[in-house]
């Protein structure tokens, strides 16, 4: 990446080498899928059902009727009732931490299990889908007011679109002046400083690290209010009349001469140039350009194009394109800042560094790609991640790739909203293979990826992370604490809408929560495979927590570790639900609707719930060690529930 920043002799040559290299990478292979390996995997937390349409709502319906059910069935003065009441006080005393009412809503009534507190309902457009994520993570806005914003020393264009994106980026540019109108330059630059060893750190907590209280600090001052007005405005750039406008009015300018005071770090032909207090506003031509250098708003016609420094936003119509950055905060993603790339069509390869590629950290980052196949690779907090801010990735088609380090894909910190939504195609999703593991298992790493909603643990409530795909075969493949998993007052989603899909993962993987929080994991359609190694997966609960695991139907295949499908210890929720299909099991010890010990805080005076609900019409495979068996129901521990259908 470093040799894209303009000062590579030849950047085309190194364009192609990329590209030759990224075509290399492997894709996930046609029809169904080989089960994989336990290299390593991922633990999740569970948190709220993504209903969707008729078939999927009947899942959703039958789970949680069938769990009352289960409840109802308990007497009065069962130490399970008692945890209503138990969750309630833990949430009652985290005020100051507890920043997302539907977090504070599901742990204060977690037996309730109504479908409206339930929430992220299914929308028609990807636009609503959207919006049910910001109403989930409380970043919903008013419809949004026109501001012309600042245009001074901005010379027009002839284009209208062209003046209405400038009026966006200047109203954008507003509303971040206003969110950080009482953050000191000085915080701003230590925070930006630290982000290095705070995200190296291993822990989910901000520990000893240097920039703890100034994040702290930071994190009171912002104007969150003007931070989701700003993702609003970005938002509404992305719509597609917007830039097809955009091309019918700029596709018949020619070339302009090549202003003196650009940088030769910019190659190709150019049909508008301005410089701005924030950096260069520049419009590319149909031809393959370079933009070595950093620049305020760059729209290119077409061809393929490089990206080698860091731009606010990007508007590129079309063209095989290579966004390669290894600068914190760099392409797509906001830093005290928001930024944007909009890339419409063409196979693209995107590298960057930390918070990349649809972050924010204390701002707002969006990448939106419309179609192609597309390669995404970054190192931590990138592919839809925030931290006291948003971060969204969204593609629209192709088969894509995603590789990041940790806080990837749909990852939502203290006050964010993360989310990564992929609508086609049959992807590849990796994360968790740098960091190891903070228990100190080997071959095991952190991951805090793939849907994980994480607080920093006595300091700030985490946020919300979803990550959803809409069809196609798909592959997950994560780390420690990854694929819906809450931590920590965080609420994490992972959603499958169809495929035959394979998820491997680690420790608090699949549907699984800690400390407070709510995890989720919900498959649609398919024929899956899930397999998740040394303990806490597929609907395990661990410490005033609810978790779920819940597959629609399919011939589903599962291998867990201890704590699995449908589990709960320290006065944890586990909830696993199975459709319909000829499922096959592999469980270990504390499995099958186990409820374990409850020794934190000598019990707090209630117990655990573990379900497990298969309700399959055809036999299943259970181990033969197991007492869980076809048509079978079973009181497991002091409150574990199997039941077989």
């Amino acid at each position: 990446p470093q040799g894209a920043a303009g000062t590579n002799a030849n950047p085309r040559a190194f364009f192609d080498r990329g590209r030759r290299c990224a075509d290399r990478l492997p894709l996930p292979a046609r029809g169904r899928m080989s089960r994989p390996g336990l290299t390593f995997g991922p633990v999740l937390l569970i948190g709220a059902l993504w209903v969707a349409e008729s078939t999927a709502l009947s899942c959703q319906e039958n789970g949680l009727h069938e769990l009352r059910a289960v409840l109802g069935a308990l007497s009065p003065d069962h130490p399970t009732i008692a945890l209503s009441d138990v969750f309630a006080e833990a949430v009652s005393g985290h005020p100051d931490q507890l920043t997302n009412p539907t977090v504070g809503a599901l742990l204060s009534a977690p037996l309730v299990l109504d479908p409206n507190i339930w929430p992220l309902t299914r929308q028609g457009s990807i636009y609503g889908q959207i919006n049910s994520l910001r109403r989930l993570a409380g970043w919903h806005i008013a419809p949004m007011r026109q501001t012309a914003g600042d245009l001074s020393g901005v010379e027009p264009t002839g284009s209208t679109a062209m003046r209405m994106l400038m009026n966006h980026f200047a109203a954008v540019q507003t509303a971040m002046a206003e969110t950080l109108r009482h953050v000191s330059a000085a915080d701003r630059l230590a925070v930006i400083e630290g982000i290095p060893g705070w995200f190296d750190r291993t822990a989910s907590d901000l520990g000893g690290n240097a920039v703890r209280e100034t994040v702290l600090r930071v994190a009171r001052n912002i104007d969150y209010a003007a931070l989701r007005r700003a993702l609003g405005l970005l938002l509404a750039v992305t719509e597609p009349a917007y830039r097809e406008r955009l091309g019918r009015e700029l596709g018949h300018d020619g070339p302009i001469a090549r202003p003196s005071w650009l940088s030769p770090a910019f190659q190709g032909s150019f049909l508008y140039a301005r410089q701005t207090p924030n950096g260069p506003m520049l419009i590319g031509g149909a031809g393959p350009n370079t933009y070595g250098e950093p620049a305020a708003l760059v729209i290119d016609l077409g061809g393929d194009d490089l990206y080698g420094a860091s731009i606010d936003w990007v508007v590129d119509l079309a063209g095989d394109d290579m966004y390669l950055s290894s600068r914190d905060g760099a392409l797509g993603a906001g830093v005290f800042n928001a930024g944007l790339i909009l890339d419409a069509a063409g196979n693209d390869l995107y590298v960057g560094g930390r918070v990349a590629q649809g972050a924010g950290l204390f701002g707002v980052g969006v990448l939106w790609d419309v179609s192609g196949d597309d390669i995404y690779s970054a190192q931590e907090m990138a592919q839809g991640a925030a931290m006291f801010g948003a971060g969204l990735l969204v593609d629209l088609a192709g088969h894509d790739r995603f590789a990041g380090a940790k806080f990837n894909q749909g990852f939502g910190g203290p006050r964010g909203l993360g989310g990564l939504l992929d609508v086609a195609g049959r992807d590849l999703y990796v994360s968790g293979a740098k960091h190891a593991s903070s228990y100190g298992t080997p071959e095991n790493y952190q991951a805090f990826s793939q849907g994980a909603g994480m607080g920093l643990r006595h300091d700030a409530g985490g946020g919300v992370g979803a990550l959803w795909d809409g069809a196609g075969d798909d592959r997950y493949l994560a780390g420690n604490f990854a694929q819906g998993m809450g931590y920590y007052l965080g609420l994490g989603l992972l959603l499958d809408d169809a495929g035959d899909d394979a998820y491997t993962g680690a420790r608090y993987a699949q549907g699984t929560a800690a400390h407070l929080a709510v995890g989720a994991l919900i498959d649609r359609q398919g024929n899956d495979h899930y397999a998740a190694k040394t303990a806490a997966n597929q609907g395990a609960a661990w410490d005033l927590s609810i978790a779920m695991l819940l597959d629609c139907g399919g011939d589903d295949d599962y291998r867990g570790g201890e704590l699995a499908l449908g589990a709960g210890e320290q006065n944890g929720i586990g909830f696993f639900y199975e459709g319909n299909g000829l499922d096959r099991y592999h469980g270990r010890a504390k499995a099958f609707g186990y409820s374990g010990v409850t020794t934190y805080g000598d019990g707090r005076g209630a117990g655990n719930l573990g379900v497990f609900l298969d309700r399959g019409a055809g036999p299943d495979s259970y181990p033969a060690d197991h007492a869980p068996h076809n048509n079978a129901r079973h009181k497991r521990g002091s409150l574990g529930v199997f039941v077989d259908r």
